[in-house]
């Protein structure tokens, strides 16, 4: 059986079969254990981890935005899908994906990491396929001959131009830094500023954003929608705008003009009207759900 995983700066996703689900990116070390309750930790290289829903309340969650991050703990996160989905035994295909930004340098250390490695003295081995972001997208949607396709991440923004069913190198490419993250940092900055003075990891602050504004301290509820909603605003007439500006040209000419990733329900229904922007249904899965479809259909 063949999983697809889009490991997020933000957020795991992952399909298999007609499955589409998620988690949390969140990793923390664990370097006490108690002597009561049920040990939801991972051993992996030498060290204990706690992994997505079961390291929220830690706090030493390992910051996502660092450069050997996707590389170093993917494999935890694989372990974690089928581990929460009790399919460890019925895969044997892993196919994951990197922002143009980082393929050219990350694509071998990936898959030698995804394809071999041991989480609680066992050994899992996967055939491992390695796409750039984006891709996903396209084959999801039908595959259009002449389409811009846009995948808005959490960390990283990835373009792939598509001219007569091709990808065109020299109009497709990877930012980095100007993914959701943007509006995550204004919203740990606001509530910082604005309450308790406080620190709020990224984890922490996505969250809110995903809860549409609402949150708790010290079991008090606090609701800052009307902030995230003109910060919502504020990024995606600047996302749009700037690639404008980059791609004015194929944008004017183009059949397709999509936006995936979980990015896209940030974008206000005025501005999809204004651009003539294409959203798949379930932009989020949109990636995991398209390279599936490849996999499957090329018979791996």
């Amino acid at each position: 059986m063949i999983l697809a995983v889009d490991v997020g700066y933000g957020h795991t996703k992952y399909a298999f079969n007609k499955t589409l689900s998620k988690f949390p990116t969140a990793v923390a070390s664990v370097s006490v254990t108690g002597t009561y309750g049920s040990d939801d930790s991972y051993l992996f290289n030498g060290e204990r981890y706690l992994v997505g829903e079961n390291a929220e309340y830690s706090d030493v969650i390992i910051p996502t935005r660092t450069e050997d991050f996707l590389v170093k703990y993917s494999p935890l996160f694989i372990y974690h899908t089928v581990k929460r989905e009790k399919i460890e035994n019925n895969i044997n295909t892993i196919v994951l994906s990197l922002s143009l930004a980082e393929f050219s340098k990350k694509e071998s250390d990936l898959k030698e990491a995804c394809s071999n490695f041991f989480i609680n003295g066992v050994n899992y081995k996967y055939d491992c396929l390695v796409y750039p972001q984006g891709m996903g997208i396209w084959n999801d949607i039908d595959s259009p001959d002449n389409a811009v396709i846009v995948d808005i991440g959490y960390n990283t923004i990835d373009i792939i131009t598509f001219i007569n069913g091709s990808p065109k190198k020299e109009l497709s490419f990877g930012i980095s830094d100007v993914g959701v993250c943007n509006i995550v940092d204004s919203i740990s900055d606001y509530r910082n500023r604005k309450f308790d003075g406080m620190f709020v990891n990224q984890h922490d602050a996505n969250e809110i954003l995903y809860k549409g504004g609402s949150f708790s301290i010290m079991r008090k509820k606090y609701d800052i929608s009307d902030f995230i909603n003109e910060q919502k605003k504020i990024y995606a007439k600047r996302i749009l705008s700037l690639l404008e500006t980059r791609l004015k040209n194929v944008l004017n000419k183009i059949d397709k003009y999509v936006i995936a990733g979980g990015g896209a329900y940030f974008i206000p229904k005025e501005m999809v009207d204004k651009y003539s922007l294409t959203i798949p249904e379930r932009p989020e899965y949109s990636n995991v759900a398209g390279f599936l479809k490849v996999a499957e259909s090329s018979g791996d």
